[in-house]
């Protein structure tokens, strides 16, 4: 993923987001400036994992 950070960087993004597909794709997410990475409500994936823990 830091090189996923890193890439996303030097190609001149800013803002965005990183998601890791359950295959373990990672994709970088250009978002606009002031864009919340995760609306509001948004379940997240990894709430279900770190509560099973």
């Amino acid at each position: 993923m830091k090189e996923a950070i890193k890439a996303a960087r030097n190609a001149g993004l800013e803002h965005f987001r990183v998601d890791i597909d359950k295959r373990g794709t990672i994709s970088i997410v250009p978002t606009a400036p002031g864009e919340a990475a995760q609306k509001q409500g948004t379940p997240n994936e990894w709430d279900d994992v770190l509560h099973d823990k």
